[in-house]
């Protein structure tokens, strides 16, 4: 249950659902897209903005700072000549307050940060690139390095990250699409469809096909 005022993230990665809103609740939802995120701000605050939890409580008195901010930002988006420049500003300075009142923007570990790089950079490419040594070169750093710090901070290897992203994604195709299961597998880079769906049963604990019936 989620009470105003509040903000909800909901990072890619994850899957939301609403199950239903009150019809008195007023507020905004503002969707960007990653490469407006890597346009705007640096790799240090996309690692906070990764890293904030889904739920944030606000003071009456944030919660009407940011009230301000998201109206400013509105009408500027909407106004007949909107400026480009001025409400991405108006964006960052929202997100970046965000960032402070969740506590996100404490400083993070090396091992932090790398981890954290790495599932930033499997939800970008897990789609083509499943192997590990891709994320260590992209990271600079040696692919046992990049696994001990994985392994610290998720509890899992680098390898079952990056499956687990994919299988993610593989829900919200199976939901949102007709696709068969093999198109599914196929479309995700999957050369066998028969392991992905071993390794989505030992994932998700049901089938693809399972999954689909349950969901509709």
């Amino acid at each position: 249950m989620v009470n105003a005022p509040a903000v909800v993230i909901c990072n890619y990665g994850h899957i939301s659902a609403i199950h239903s809103v009150d019809k008195s609740a007023q507020g905004y939802c503002v969707l960007i897209k990653e490469q407006a995120m890597t346009s705007m701000f640096r790799e240090q605050e996309i690692l906070h903005i990764f890293n904030i939890a889904p739920l944030l409580n606000l003071s009456k008195e944030d919660s009407q700072e940011l009230n301000s901010m998201l109206d400013l930002l509105y009408r500027e988006i909407y106004t007949d000549k909107p400026y480009k420049e001025l409400y991405e500003s108006i964006f960052k300075t929202v997100a970046l307050k965000i960032i402070k009142l969740s506590n996100a923007n404490k400083s993070l570990e090396r091992k932090q940060e790398i981890a954290l790089a790495f599932k930033q950079l499997v939800h970008l490419h897990f789609n083509k690139h499943k192997t590990v040594d891709f994320y260590a070169d992209k990271l600079a750093v040696s692919i046992n390095y990049l696994n001990r710090c994985v392994s610290s901070v998720f509890n899992k290897s680098s390898k079952e990250l990056i499956l687990e992203v994919s299988i993610i994604h593989s829900q919200l195709l199976l939901l949102e699409t007709n696709k068969s299961v093999a198109s599914i597998a196929y479309e995700l880079d999957f050369a066998d469809p028969s392991y992905f769906t071993r390794l989505f049963k030992k994932i998700v604990g049901i089938s693809p096909s399972e999954y689909r019936k349950g969901v509709k």
